[in-house]
């Protein structure tokens, strides 16, 4: 992008701005409101933008219908949405050669976000913890602790997402299954373990 070094965009997950920008968008239109209480005569952009000019230390460019167009030709048609673009809050430009070879794992590093597993993992080993913490009586609680009675069919048992998260406590934070209730059940010092989780060595 000729003329920016940087470019960050901070957008809620509905998509729509909640920044510094949404402050100082606000800040104008009760300028501009103001004006129009005192009877200034606003019939265009070009007169709003002036008075506001004036009136305020703030920047203004006008974004016509035309540079819109313009840039809107200028992305592919082929180019597909970003699957889970409603819970993400930050987009940040890098500068990469298109015809380098950079793996994701130094993509994700220099933009700062962490690898979609680390994520997951977290979020799992933050459910654990609410399970452990519910009071008797809650149905989510109850059935993790839950311990079913009868027979069995035939065949390996399946594995339980209890067994599977107490596996994964484990490898990720050397917590033995005998131990698990009694760490989890510390709710600032289980979500310190998670804040300081690591992500798995890159595969290769």
């Amino acid at each position: 992008m000729k003329g920016f070094d940087k470019v960050l965009w901070n957008f809620t997950e509905a998509s729509h701005g909640k920044g510094a920008p949404d402050g100082v968008g606000g800040a104008l239109k009760t300028l501009a409101d103001r004006m129009v209480a005192h009877e200034t005569d606003l019939p265009n952009v070009e007169v709003l933008m002036q008075n506001l000019s004036q009136q305020s230390s703030v920047k203004l460019l006008a974004v016509t219908e035309d540079k819109i167009a313009a840039k809107g030709e200028l992305v592919p048609l082929s180019l597909r949405t970003v699957p889970g673009t409603m819970k993400v809050h930050l987009v940040k430009n890098i500068e990469l050669p298109l015809c380098m070879k950079v793996r994701s794992s130094v993509i994700r590093e220099e933009l700062g976000v962490d690898p979609l597993l680390l994520r997951v993992e977290r979020s799992q080993m933050r459910w654990l913890g609410h399970l452990v913490r519910m009071p008797p009586g809650r149905l989510p609680g109850e059935v993790f602790r839950a311990r079913p009675t009868g027979r069995r069919p035939r065949g390996r048992p399946r594995t339980r997402w209890r067994d599977y998260v107490s596996r994964l406590a484990w490898e990720r934070l050397g917590i033995p299954q005998e131990e698990l209730a009694e760490v989890a059940g510390e709710r600032e010092v289980w979500a310190s373990l998670l804040r300081l989780l690591p992500p798995r060595p890159d595969p290769g």
